[in-house]
């Protein structure tokens, strides 16, 4: 059975040490430092040390070339992985990766140039379902994945975003359409440039073919609340207040037009006749000017 020896040296010169070998001789030594500190030392350096000065670096775990992996700091500061890189930092309460000075209780910065993911998080079968993530200019991205690793969500600060998970509620938990808003303050929409010739806009469209639209321009007099069937208007009341019937385009408070036979039906279904009553204010008071009365 071969020997195994602890050798203790003093030398004149050098540090004392204690030399560790077994069947084959080996080049680690535990070496205690001038300065106080004891480390084990390998062919290229040291590989870890503890230091008493509880000053800077109190201890250090070093890779093969003799720089530190794992090293801790008089600040309660824990710095892991490779050297320079930051790749884990634990101070105090707050956790670095990337960054050797967290602002936040996980501070995460990226360390390669143009990574379009910067975190991932995979579910025990190993599939991504959560990525964060930039493009080139460092515009932020979210991505969500089903089971099945298929992208479903999607937010993008720079772009075009969507939603395919389902329907979506603002104010509630139970949305009853693909895009629902509950709550006491309405919904609004803005045209944030409100410049000639650009306006806000909702439109319902069914089987590409457009039924109805509400947009309103900057000009205002031109704004439509229109109700269209099979892409032909039906009906547009205009922001000066005219209403057209077969017309978007009303020249009266009240239009109608018809490529067919014109019909105006009023019914009263009571005992009474149905009426219309013509009334004026030329005399700046109102007055009736008569009436059409049916039979």
């Amino acid at each position: 059975m071969a020997t195994k020896d602890i050798l203790i040296r003093t030398r004149p010169t050098g540090n004392p040490t204690i030399q560790f070998s077994g069947s084959a001789y080996s080049s680690i030594a535990l070496e205690v430092l001038e300065s106080g500190s004891v480390s084990f030392m390998g062919s290229s350096g040291s590989l870890f040390s503890i230091s008493d000065s509880l000053v800077g670096s109190l201890m250090s775990v070093n890779d093969i070339s003799g720089l530190p992996i794992l090293e801790v700091f008089d600040t309660d500061k824990v710095v892991m992985g490779t050297y320079g890189q930051n790749t884990l930092v634990v101070t105090g309460s707050y956790i670095g990766i990337g960054t050797s000075v967290p602002a936040y209780p996980l501070h995460i910065k990226s360390s390669v140039a143009n990574a379009a993911t910067m975190i991932a998080i995979e579910d025990d079968n190993g599939t991504v379902i959560h990525k964060l993530g930039k493009d080139p200019s460092d515009h932020s991205s979210y991505s969500m994945y089903n089971g099945s690793g298929t992208l479903v969500n999607y937010l993008f600060t720079n772009g075009d975003s969507y939603f395919n998970g389902g329907d979506v509620i603002i104010g509630a938990t139970s949305p009853d359409a693909k895009f629902h808003v509950h709550g006491s303050t309405g919904f609004r929409l803005t045209d944030s440039n409100q410049n000639a010739n650009e306006y806000a806009e909702i439109r319902y469209d069914n089987a590409g073919v457009t039924n109805l639209y509400i947009n309103s321009d900057y000009t205002n007099s031109n704004a439509l609340i229109n109700f269209q069937l099979a892409a032909s208007t039906k009906m547009a009341i205009r922001g000066d207040g005219y209403v057209g019937i077969g017309t978007d385009g009303p020249a009266a408070m009240l239009h109608l037009q018809s490529t067919s036979t014109s019909w105006i039906h009023v019914e009263n279904t009571g005992a009474a006749q149905a009426r219309i009553k013509l009334g004026g204010n030329r005399t700046g008071v109102d007055e009736n000017i008569g009436y059409l009365e049916g039979l």
